[in-house]
């Protein structure tokens, strides 16, 4: 069975690259652009881990919620560089 990762970030360029890698490598993903949507995602379908950036409105106010409660610590938080 397949690993499942969240792949959440606003920006569409970002969410596309990730997931071609993470597909590539043997993973399913679930794009997403913002926290709430991770969220419902992960209520679906679950997820082992959460990829995200840490720059989204939406998402700042979930994400100690989903982190704890959903992905148990499971995430990895991404800074885009200027």
């Amino acid at each position: 069975m397949k690993k499942r990762v969240i792949v959440a970030d606003d920006s569409i360029e970002c969410r596309e690259y990730l997931c071609h890698i993470l597909d590539k490598i043997g993973f399913e993903t679930f794009p997403v652009e913002n926290g709430h949507l991770a969220l419902t995602v992960f209520k679906i379908n679950g997820a082992d881990l959460l990829i995200t950036d840490m720059v989204k409105p939406i998402f700042r106010d979930q994400f100690e919620k989903c982190v704890q409660s959903f992905f148990g610590g499971r995430f990895m938080a991404l800074k885009k560089s200027p």
